[in-house]
């Protein structure tokens, strides 16, 4: 664990070194300012005891200066401390933003999505915070090592009893970790459940109403936040509890270095000055060890949050080591599935497949539900990987084609696609900025009127309310993949949804697109069939056969019995 943590912070400091050392600077000047004040203030009373008014009266004005740059420093600290908290917030944020894009979607799906929410705010923002505080309670932890040394300069039995009570401590801390990290682990767990409960409410807000669930809905959402609730309270009193018990124990040994000071008064062997000294220092070592005692919650929530973050970077893959130069000429486009072992090993979604498509054609991949057809296209889009057998685009393993390259010849449109929390406008140019472009696209798909005829046209936010069917919003997914117009374009179930006239006018459009696009679309819409040039059937999560459409109707196979009533229509 040590040995992660200093891993761990060597490279965070190396992300933020500038404020690293900056903040350190602050801290040492702002400690040993307050390390300072005590003295002068017993000087003060020292003069003032011997009659020495105007030496006093020198040394407040001293006091003053150093208590206004004092406040100065703290200023500039907190500026340092929000510079570092930011410097390393960001790191964290990019690196959870660029291990997301890493994992594949089953790796994702072990996060819920309140445990994802929490690990990209709450989890960064504690490992953030603790790095940001570390430089400030390393030197705290210093200032305990002046003290000491100040308390064996006046006396001997005071420097002992403060160590030894310091060590006793110390060695208890450790022993009260184990509980309070179980506990804290059992809040954040029921925290991220809780989230989970909301979130699910605002999605399913509608279903709720029109079943007439809130009751039941809202005693599951209450039941939670009083379990996350009550273990974050165990958590919490438990902790502070501790505390309160060890630190009882630093400010009952106050008292008795207090007392022990006044003997020693008593018998000249101290000025009275002093003793505004020892209660000061004592007061630090009392401060001093609510942040180790703070370091030590730190430390277990630091613990917690950056085991449950790693979980995200432990489950990305590596990046590709892919050499070869690339250009927009590189793919030709071939793609070929050689004995494909993907899913469950003892159930799986495609067992043994092997086909090719051929570069600039039109190929459709077919079957009953449940046949394997959605592994294809998580397979091409690289949102899985197989057990066995290998995915080729022009004889290269896609996994060898780092992600950014290989993102830019592939494009997917899902049966049911999801839009950016945006307008219609912003939705297309984030993939071309040329608005032009867009409208013409749009125009092209017959959906132009249809989006300039809403009040606010193509500023209408794409949200819950908008009034499109779905027949447009599926024409608006497509009109995305378009303006990429990337090298293989994959419709996943995406064209069955549009009715016949929409429908007509984008295979049109693919048919032309063919002569330099790999075209493939996962359907059993017999409209769709009709155009491939290519048709490969999967039964039972096995190849069943390929070849155009005039070949399987004449062999009469599987193809054959899957759409036989269809054909008729044909």
């Amino acid at each position: 664990m040590k040995s992660a943590f200093f891993k761990e912070f060597c490279k965070v400091f190396k992300v933020a070194k500038k404020e690293f050392i900056l903040r350190f600077l602050n801290a040492v000047i702002i400690r040993g300012i307050l390390l300072i004040i005590p003295i002068l203030l017993s000087y003060i009373i020292g003069c003032i005891s011997k009659n020495e008014i105007a030496k006093a009266v020198i040394l407040v004005v001293i006091s003053m200066f150093v208590t206004v740059l004092y406040r100065f420093f703290e200023c500039v600290g907190s500026r340092d401390y929000h510079r570092l908290y930011n410097k390393i917030y960001s790191y964290y944020n990019s690196l959870a933003i660029d291990k997301t894009n890493e994992n594949s979607v089953f790796s994702l799906s072990r996060f819920s999505l309140g445990q994802y929410s929490n690990m990209l705010t709450t989890d960064v923002d504690t490992i953030s915070a603790f790095f940001s505080c570390l430089v400030l309670r390393f030197v705290q932890v210093l200032e305990f090592l002046v003290i000491y040394i100040y308390f064996f300069s006046i006396d001997k039995l005071l420097f002992i009893t403060a160590v030894i009570l310091s060590l006793v401590i110390l060695h208890m801390i450790p022993k009260t970790n184990h509980t309070i990290a179980d506990l804290n682990t059992k809040r954040k767990e029921e925290h991220d459940k809780q989230i989970v409960a909301t979130h699910e409410y605002f999605l399913t807000n509608k279903e709720i109403k029109s079943f007439n669930l809130f009751d039941i809905i809202s005693s599951k959402i209450k039941k939670q936040t009083y379990q996350y609730l009550s273990a974050n309270a165990k958590y919490s009193n438990r902790y502070d509890y501790n505390n309160h018990a060890f630190l009882l124990s630093i400010e009952m040994m106050r008292l008795f270095a207090i007392l022990y000071s006044i003997r020693l008064v008593a018998v000249g062997k101290l000025g009275i000055e002093m003793i505004l000294i020892i209660y000061n220092y004592y007061q630090k070592i009392v401060d001093n060890f609510s942040t180790i005692l703070t370091i030590n919650g730190e430390l277990t929530n630091f613990n917690i949050s950056l085991q449950r973050f790693n979980h995200l970077i432990e489950f990305s893959k590596p990046k590709s080591k892919f050499s070869k130069k690339m250009d927009e000429s590189f793919f030709k486009g071939e793609i070929c599935f050689e004995n494909i072992l993907y899913g469950y090993r003892h159930d799986p979604i495609l067992n043994g497949v092997s086909f090719r498509i051929k570069p600039d054609s039109f190929c459709v991949i077919t079957g009953k539900d449940s046949s394997g057809k959605a592994g294809i296209s998580n397979l091409l889009l690289k949102f899985n990987e197989q057990h066995e057998g290998a995915i080729m685009i022009d004889g290269i393993d896609i996994r060898e084609i780092p992600d950014d390259e290989y993102f830019k010849m592939i494009s997917l449109v899902r049966e049911q696609p999801v839009f950016f929390n945006a307008s219609i406008k912003e939705n297309l140019i984030t993939i071309e900025n040329d608005i032009e472009k867009v409208k013409k696209i749009c125009k092209q798909l017959g959906i132009d009127n249809e989006i300039t005829g809403l009040p606010k046209g193509y500023d209408t936010m794409m949200d819950a309310n908008i009034e499109i069917s779905a027949s447009t919003k599926q024409l608006l997914a497509i009109a995305r993949v378009l303006l990429k117009d990337s090298k293989i374009l994959v419709f996943d179930e995406a064209l069955g949804i549009l009715d016949e006239k929409s429908q007509k006018i984008v295979l049109n459009i693919l048919k032309k697109m063919k002569k330099n696009h790999t075209i493939v679309v996962i359907s059993h819409d017999k409209n769709v069939l009709k155009e491939a040039e290519r048709v490969i059937v999967l039964e039972e999560h096995k190849l069943a056969e390929v070849g155009t459409v005039d070949e399987l109707i004449a062999q009469k196979g599987k193809y054959y019995e899957m759409f036989e009533t269809q054909l008729t229509e044909v």
